[in-house]
Formats: C-alpha cells, structure tokens, sequence
C-alpha cells in the first residue's frame, strides 16, 4: 500500500501529539482528591497533589507546613530548595530533570519536579528518601513517616519551654517508635545537661553565652515569648512603666510605688533564681551592664521564685508585689504592665515593637543531626506551632 507524504507526515504528528497528551493527562491535577499526611497528623494543601501512578507531587508550602521546613523557589533558576534543620534539598522544576541534591549530593528520582500552575510541585518519595523517611501513596492517601520510629529522647531545661515540650511530647509519642521525655528545671540546668552529654536536647528561654563556657552547642528558636512585668490586680495608679523605671524598681533604685503614680507603700520585688533564662533574659533586655561591662542583676533583697508558676503565684498573693515571667504564664491572677505604653501580646512580640521579646530555644551538642533534628523539625511544623505553642500561651515562629 502506497502511502503519500502527507499522509506520513500526518500519522506521525498525531503520534506525537498523542504521546503529549497522554504524559500531561498523567500529570493533571488528580480528579480524586489527595488527603496528605504526615505520621498520623493531616497536612493543609494549598495546591492539589499531583499523580502519576504510585508517586504523588505535592506544593513547597505543603512541605513547609507538613515537615517543618523552610523552602524557596526561584522562576529564574527553575530551582525549589527544602531546608529542614539538618537537610538541604534542592530540585529542578522543569518536568524533565530526573536528578536533584542531598546535601549538595546528587540523587536520582524517578519522577521529576514539575509545575502546576506557578506552583513548584515535589515527588514525596524522592523528598521523604532524601530526607531518611519514606512516602507511600495508597487510594487517596499520600502517607509520609518522618517523627515516628525516632526512639527515645530526653529533653529537660527551661521551665518557659517545659509545657511547649511537654504538649509535643504527648502528641509524637504517638506516632509510634518515638517516645519523648521531658524533664523541667531551669535553661542554664537544661544547657549543662547538654554539654554534659545527659540530655538530647536543652530547653532555653535565653541565648547561649560563649563567653561563660557555653561552646559547641547550637540553639534553635522554635517559639517566641515576651516577659512581661506583673503585679497584684489590687495594686491602684499604675497601669504601666517606662523602661527606666522598670529598670531601677528591679536595680533597687526605686523603692516606693508612690513614686511612679502608685500607693505610698514599698515595692516588694520578686525574682527568678540563678540560672533562670527568664532573669537572664530580663538582664539582657532590660536592666543593662555595670561599669565593669558585667551584667546588672536584680536587687539582692528581692525574694526568689524557683519557677514561672512559682513566681506568678507569689505576686498574686501580695498587693505590693511586682515580679516578671512569660506572657505563656500569665493569667487573671495577676495585672500586666505595659512597658513605654506597649503591653506584650502576640502582634507587639512577634514585631519586636514590645522590649522584653525573646525567642525560646532547643539546644544540641554541635548542630542538630538524625532524630533530634527531626524533633526540631516537628516543633516547627504547621501543626506544632498552632497547637502546642499557641495554645500554651506562647507565640508561633511561622
């Protein structure tokens, strides 16, 4: 049979166009929809998975909400970079690249990255197997374990921290292969821990101090916090202080509430004790150095609480009390003060606008690597921030 020219030409166009077809119809967003988790909790997806056979796709965003990762994407390079705290992952979105980094190794994939929309789309399986999980995409589940199977791990220090911790504890503990231990103290006990070797992780409310022997540990802010300055609900005149002010009621300079609008009674002072990241913190932010460049402390007559639930109770129950501890404490048992006319709350901490704002930290020896930099992952994750830091009181870092 004679087939002319045209005709060929014809037959192989079609080919091709059916070739194109049938691989992007492969690729389009799923009828079905995809239900993404990771472990046993279910992730937000701005973009619908994408499938193709067993391997599923999904968003950038997805990923940072999901593994606790910070990730970019860049138009102009055609690259997706995923950052976890001890990972770096990076992929070519182009629908061709069967290749992409692990740590600056290259891999191989199967599936490569591609776009939906202008949204950078990742295989799981490639993701999960980079970063020492694995993805399994079953009906309409895509599952991807990452927190389970991490072992035993114990965490103590800060008592700022303690009920994040605690909360995290209780919900990975779950997952099955994961149990974390929690054991509340105070930040410079935890950091001792730490160096000591007798901890996995350290909790700290302050930043690490070098200078006073605290090297080769890496600090990982997983929270924000403010201190605020409380006093009894009874006390009347005074509803805020400026910062001077503050400082010399803590230093011993003021002594008297009439001083600063209140009654004619002494200011009864409390405090954290040493080794407090709290009353560290309040040093660092507040009370300033001494001519010598040493730290200025609170007065020495202050009487000392050796816990943030302590200290809150303390002042609660004395009229002419003034103390400090996290906002993640504070309740209606006692009054807080606003500091030059801003009070701590979510937006004024989160912006740095309120002056006692600090973040709060988990503590390896050397940088975080295998399961402790997966627990530092989870605290960071969409569902940990909202629902063990925001709910105790605290302020989410993302």
């Amino acid at each position: 049979m004679n087939v002319s020219k045209r005709t060929r030409a014809f037959l192989v166009t079609s080919v091709l166009a059916l070739s194109l077809l049938t691989s992007a119809v492969a690729f389009a967003a799923p009828a079905k929809k995809i239900t993404v988790k990771v472990d046993k909790i279910t992730v937000a997806t701005d973009v619908k998975p994408l499938t193709s056979g067993k391997t599923a796709l999904i968003s950038l965003k997805t990923i940072a909400n999901g593994l606790g990762a910070t990730t970019s994407w860049s138009a102009k390079t055609k690259k997706a970079t995923i950052q976890t705290t001890a990972v770096k992952l990076v992929f070519t979105v182009n629908g061709k690249t069967k290749t992409y980094t692990v740590n600056g190794v290259k891999k191989s994939l199967a599936t490569p990255a591609r776009l939906s929309g202008k949204k950078a789309m990742i295989p799981a399986d490639a993701l999960s197997k980079g970063l020492g999980g694995s993805a399994k995409l079953s009906g309409k589940t895509l599952t991807i374990k990452y927190f389970s199977g991490l072992g035993n791990l114990k965490v103590t220090g800060s008592s700022t921290l303690g009920p994040v911790m605690q909360s995290a504890a209780k919900k990975t503990n779950g997952f099955g292969g994961t149990k974390v231990t929690v054991g509340i103290s105070d930040s410079g006990a935890g950091i001792k821990d730490t160096m000591q070797g007798l901890n996995n992780l350290g909790m700290s409310s302050r930043k690490l101090e070098p200078a006073k022997g605290e090297k080769g540990l890496k600090a990982y802010s997983v929270a924000l916090d403010g201190i605020a300055l409380i006093v009894n609900p009874k006390l009347t005149g005074v509803s805020g202080l400026t910062e001077a002010q503050a400082r010399d009621i803590f230093l011993g300079k003021i002594t008297n509430w009439r001083t600063v609008g209140g009654p004619n009674k002494a200011i009864k002072v409390y405090t954290r004790e040493t080794g407090s990241g709290t009353r560290s913190s309040l040093q660092d932010l507040l009370l300033g150095k001494a001519a010598d460049g040493s730290k200025n402390d609170v007065v020495r007559s202050a009487t000392i609480s050796k816990s943030s639930t302590l200290i809150k109770q303390a002042v609660a129950k004395n009229t002419y009390a003034i103390g400090y501890d996290s906002i993640g404490f504070v309740d209606k048992t006692v009054k807080t003060l606003s500091l030059n006319k801003i009070k701590p709350s979510k937006s004024t901490v989160k912006s740095g606008k309120y002056l006692l704002s600090r973040s709060l930290f988990l503590v390896t020896k050397g940088k975080a690597v295998g399961k402790k930099a997966r627990l530092i992952d989870y605290l960071k994750t969409a569902y940990a921030q909202s629902n063990h830091v925001s709910k105790t009181g605290y302020i989410a870092i993302r």
